[in-house]
């Protein structure tokens, strides 16, 4: 590859390499930075710690962890041809289309540089999950590797399926997928029926042994297969080297495919690029996760009453997030979809509440908080304009946190109130709803807090996003640690006074509340400080 590849190119990959490296150094040598390099380092080494704890308790082999691997490989696959459209382009930055398109490079030439990049970014990405691999390989190496050309062979094939798309034409390849498509899920369906089949009691775990010993799942996973044999692989040799040049020659040939497919992927990939960075421009005012939905202007809301300014707000706020409900309905559908079928796979209804217990904080500390951005996050570039509008600071502040509360709220207690329904009691259920509108508020009261002390856009990728990111999450939670363990003292004390659980929640309920009524003061003289003309975020 590299007799062929363009003596600039090479040049400019290599003074990237340099000027990412320049930028982590001065990013680390300054003071803010070393401390945010600190505790990005110390949550992340605490995540895998966490993850290695989860791993190392299921007691995995490398046999039992193939299945797994195979299955997981199988779904990202399935999910890349589903995700691919009909006007799908290979991705380059701004940057890449203003200078490189027009420049004498040939087509190959460009391809040949988008796939160095893809190898080199693949080499840092890989590390990470290579640790969590580890748990189920025999060496870290092997798990290192595995993981490599399994990522490696994703992106590959999205490479040539969206090649594919220029040859065959949006509406051909549409056709094609979908009976393609219909082929796969009928084989999955077979595999699954007959995996269940085999032990309708079994465990998750159980059930993707089954599902890969059964007919239609040795179809649908035997090209994964190889991939999953290297990342387990028990010895050097034969299995290591063996499996793995097998899986290095699948990747090859799909370099060569991407290579022999000459089209002029020129223009679609200008498009594809322009439309992705407007999406990467969206998820920097926060409304990344609104990527899935298309805006409409059919839904419209009744405009509520004054309220000191709170109203109108209020309700800007929720016609937007109204207008882009359709990524947060694919959201929560996702959710119901994933609990249930670990709900059905369980067996048990008793292993249900501890996975209510670790899902639904999870999802209300963490991702909501980012995907339900219909707030001052939102409102980067309009706070200028929101502090000359004739309404007090404190309606200003309830009217931008009544979108996010609600709209969480909402998507939250569908998602309780449906796995109580099926495999717990509703009483506990009903319990879990009432304090989910002050934990919300709580929540989003304290995102916006910190995001009014310490403005950040939202980036897709960089030192300093991850280093801000990471030191807001973690103010956010000792700010949540704080207020929840006052709460639940006073709920157990309460409990242990009276002898009633009633006055124990309702005890609960109201120190939560007290805590959004304390903490929204600070927000408000937060908001009134901020000064547009000083606060200038990267």
């Amino acid at each position: 590859m590299l007799g062929v590849f363009h003596p600039a190119l090479r040049l400019l990959m290599k003074l990237q390499t340099k000027a990412r490296w320049r930028k982590w150094k001065r990013f680390a040598a300054t003071p803010g930075g070393k401390l945010r390099l600190a505790i990005m380092l110390a949550l992340f080494g605490l995540s895998m710690l966490m993850m290695l704890f989860f791993l190392s308790s299921t007691r995995l082999t490398p046999a039992g962890a193939q299945p797994l691997v195979a299955s997981g490989m199988f779904l990202l696959t399935l999910l890349s041809v589903v995700m691919i459209k009909s006007d799908a382009g290979i991705y380059f930055t701004p940057e890449e289309v203003d200078l490189l398109f027009p420049a004498p490079f040939s087509r190959r030439n460009l391809l040949l540089y988008r796939l160095a990049t893809m190898a080199r970014g693949l080499l840092v990405g890989s590390l990470i999950f290579s640790f969590i691999a580890s748990m189920a390989a025999s060496r870290w190496v092997f798990a290192y590797i595995g993981v490599y050309l399994c990522i490696a062979f994703l992106q590959l094939l999205s490479i040539a399926l969206a090649l594919a798309v220029s040859i065959l034409g949006g509406a051909v390849y549409t056709r094609v997928r979908k009976i393609a498509l219909g082929l796969i899920l009928a084989t999955v369906a077979f595999g699954v029926v007959q995996s269940v089949g085999a032990n309708v009691d079994a465990g998750i775990l159980d059930f993707f042994r089954n599902f890969s010993s059964s007919v239609g799942g040795r179809i649908v996973l035997f090209p994964f297969q190889v991939f999953s044999k290297v990342v387990t692989a028990p010895a050097l040799f034969p299995d290591f080297l063996g499996w793995g040049t097998l899986a290095a020659l699948i990747d090859g040939v799909l370099v060569v495919l991407i290579l022999r497919l000459d089209v002029n992927f020129l223009e679609s990939s200008a498009a594809a690029s322009e439309r992705l960075y407007k999406r990467i421009q969206r998820a920097r005012a926060g409304q990344g996760w609104m990527n899935l939905a298309k805006p409409s202007s059919r839904n419209r809301l009744p405009m509520p009453g004054y309220f000191r300014g709170a109203g109108p707000i209020a309700w800007r706020q929720s016609v937007a997030a109204l207008r882009r409900s359709r990524g947060i309905i694919y959201f929560f559908g996702f959710m119901i979809f994933v609990v249930g079928v670990i709900a059905f796979l369980g067996g048990k209804a008793d292993a249900l509440l501890p996975m209510m217990v670790g899902v639904v904080p999870m999802l209300v500390v963490f991702y909501l908080p980012q995907m339900l951005q219909f707030d001052f996050r939102g409102d980067l570039e309009r706070i200028d304009f929101l502090k000359t509008l004739p309404a007090s600071a404190g309606a200003i502040v309830a009217g931008e946190l009544v979108a996010p509360v609600l709209a969480a709220t909402i998507g939250e207690t569908v998602i309780v109130m449906a796995v109580s329904w099926w495999r717990m009691n509703l009483i506990a259920g009903l319990v879990i709803c009432l304090f989910l509108p002050v934990v919300n508020c709580l929540i989003f009261t304290i995102e916006n807090l910190i995001f009014l002390w310490y403005p950040r856009r939202v980036a897709p990728s960089g030192p300093n996003f991850s280093g801000r990111q990471m030191l807001g999450g973690f103010v956010k939670m000792l700010i949540l640690a704080l207020t929840g363990g006052v709460s639940a003292a006073i709920g157990i004390l309460a409990y242990f006074i009276f002898s009633s659980w009633v006055v124990a929640l309702a005890l609960g309920w109201l120190m939560t509340a007290a805590s959004c009524l304390v903490l929204f003061p600070l927000t408000v003289r937060a908001f009134v400080q901020f000064d547009p003309s000083m606060e200038t975020p990267d």
